[in-house]
């Protein structure tokens, strides 16, 4: 089982990370956009299909619903066009499961500062911190709806919970999701 950041697991990928993340303060958020496709099909290229095809399970740290929900809702560009250039930047390939841990947006943003591994939530980022708590709350109902349109992929954790009882929920899921391939 591999488990990949996007971006960031494969070169380009890396680059396009530090870009997103250090780079001009103002990203258009196209371009923005565009630098995750680019970024997603290296990844999916390099190193998720050959797993695939090899039999492994893959683990993304987010996918193509990160930029439906942050580049879509949180930044307001046009959903069915995001759609449609991630069904070419995936290249058929779909998550058999996608988790989301859910937390009100006001409890999120006050468990930023503690959050560490991760520096995308973290508020020395562009991609989210200086976008405010409408971005963010935008950002989650997106989440939300997504789950919604497609309740057999997606399951919901309240992440409110101790972090043992997130760990058993997800556990128990993965495993209901492996049992049933």
């Amino acid at each position: 089982m591999e488990d990949y950041v996007e971006p960031g697991s494969s070169e380009l990928g890396k680059r396009i990370r530090k870009l997103v993340k250090y780079g001009p303060k103002e990203i258009n958020p196209l371009s923005e956009a565009f630098l995750f496709f680019a970024a997603r099909t290296q990844l999916i290229n390099e190193f998720i299909l050959p797993e695939l095809k090899s039999g492994r399970i893959v683990i993304c740290d987010r996918f193509f619903d990160s930029t439906l929900a942050y580049q879509g809702y949180g930044r307001g560009l046009d959903i069915k066009m995001l759609k449609k250039v991630n069904s070419f930047s995936i290249e058929g390939v779909l998550p058999d499961l996608t988790i989301l841990l859910d937390l009100p947006t006001e409890v999120s943003l006050q468990r930023r500062n503690n959050i560490y591994g991760d520096r995308f939530e973290s508020e020395d980022t562009r991609i989210d911190f200086s976008s405010g708590d409408n971005f963010h709350e935008k950002v989650r109902k997106g989440y939300l709806e997504l789950s919604k349109a497609d309740p057999n992929r997606w399951i919901i954790i309240d992440a409110s919970l101790q972090k043992n009882e997130i760990a058993h929920h997800i556990l128990q899921k993965v495993l209901e999701k492996l049992h049933d391939r």
